[in-house]
């Protein structure tokens, strides 16, 4: 039997069209996985929603270019997406939870929690963050080789 909190970290139970309060802890410093562990690319249905996927994204981005898991000011995160983009980054659900929409239950609490506001106004990835994102690219590269063999 698994705990509430086991759940949070687990990243195979998501399911989009629950939400829960339960948040994994925040990660500031050293982490068994890296920033660097994770490869670069699109993360895809970690999150179950591709804008909220692209925001984590660039938070990688940033993370890699600073070489860890860190605090930081929305500041930090949108002078890093303008300099591809000139709209101001948005974090697409990873902080508050948002209404979705499914045709089966009609509108639904979708996302949050995996980035966290602290008192002091800085953002934190949570553990569960840090796990969905790297598992997403651990699937796309098995995808990615499994495809590559299958055409040898």
């Amino acid at each position: 039997m698994t705990t509430r909190f086991q759940e949070s970290l687990s990243v195979s139970h998501f399911d989009p069209n629950k939400w829960t309060e339960v948040r994994s802890p925040t990660v500031e410093g050293p982490f068994f996985i890296e920033p660097s562990d994770i490869s670069q690319g699109p993360l895809w249905d970690c999150f179950g929603n591709s804008e909220t996927e692209s925001s984590a994204s660039w938070l990688l981005r940033m993370f890699r270019e600073y070489g860890g898991w860190f605090a930081f000011t929305y500041e930090e995160i949108d002078a890093i997406y303008r300099k591809k983009f000139n709209d101001g980054f948005t974090f697409n659900r990873l902080v508050n939870h948002d209404y979705s929409f499914s045709i089966r239950d009609g509108n639904v609490r979708a996302g949050g929690g995996w980035v966290v506001k602290g008192e002091d106004g800085k953002y934190r990835v949570t553990i569960n963050f840090i796990l969905r994102c790297y598992e997403a690219r651990a699937k796309e590269e098995l995808r990615t080789a499994k495809a590559a063999n299958e055409h040898k």
